[in-house]
């Protein structure tokens, strides 16, 4: 099936749906929104909202009552980027920014749908359910960049080495919440960001490891219930926290 595609693990999803050959299916919004001009009002919530009665208006607007939800406009990137709900006047004052609009807060079972058409008729169909679980564990992607040093991009590095530490310094900080923070730190995997370059690591001794070691990791983050970890993948050990050594205290006379 000609799935673009930009993550590999995900084909595991569509490899079984039968596509025509001269169909291009966007996985990525700003693919859809390229490829169908026709259809790219989709990506403008305020008019799907409007369009299904509920109560809704830019910011600027101010709403009469009191929940309500407010998000961007249009968001091609980030998800639920930029998204919360208003309890009051006072949060809409505090999230009041151009670009954003506020909705009818929606309540209820919430079931996200994705499904491929080819002339109006589904072809494919996946569903997510969206369940309160009062904690989470939040996954920051990083890089064993962030734990060793860098010397052929020190830029790189240094942004993921303020991942790290940014994970380290706050993963208590929502644990009474039921909140944990971790950091993903693979090596080189199988993915678009080395291609062409694959066998000039091997060649400089850079085992490259699979997506799929990289998936188990995550789900091995999942499992945990610690919190602040920044976990390592590499070629041939299993991923575990690293182990940071602990910088030396002030010495009292």
């Amino acid at each position: 099936m000609p799935i673009c595609e930009i993550d590999p693990w995900r084909t595991q999803y569509f490899e079984n749906a039968a596509c025509p050959a001269d169909v291009f299916i966007p996985t990525e919004d700003s693919d859809g929104w390229l490829w169908n001009p026709k259809h790219r009002w989709i990506y403008d919530k305020l008019a799907v909202a409007v369009s299904q009665g509920l109560n809704a208006a830019p910011h600027g607007i101010a709403p009469q009552n009191y929940p309500v939800f407010s998000k961007p406009i249009y968001n091609l990137k980030g998800m639920g980027v930029g998204s919360r709900p208003l309890a009051s006047a006072d949060d809409y004052a505090d999230a009041y920014q151009p670009g954003h609009m506020w909705s009818t807060l929606l309540e209820g079972k919430h079931i996200s749908s994705d499904v491929a058409l080819i002339d109006g008729a589904p072809q494919w169909w996946r569903h997510a359910g969206g369940i309160a679980s009062g904690g989470g564990t939040i996954v920051a992607t990083a890089s064993m960049a962030g734990l060793v040093p860098a010397p052929f991009d020190p830029i790189y590095a240094a942004n993921k080495h303020a991942v790290v530490g940014l994970v380290r310094s706050i993963g208590d900080s929502y644990a009474a919440e039921g909140v944990r923070v971790h950091a993903l730190c693979p090596s080189f995997a199988y993915t678009n960001i080395i291609k062409g370059s694959e066998q000039t690591l091997l060649d400089m001794g850079f085992p490259i490891i699979e997506v799929a070691d990289v998936v188990d990791a995550f789900e091995r983050i999942l499992d945990s219930d610690s919190t602040g970890q920044c976990w390592y993948v590499v070629a041939g050990r299993p991923s575990e926290p690293f182990e940071f050594r602990r910088a030396p205290g002030p010495r009292i006379d």
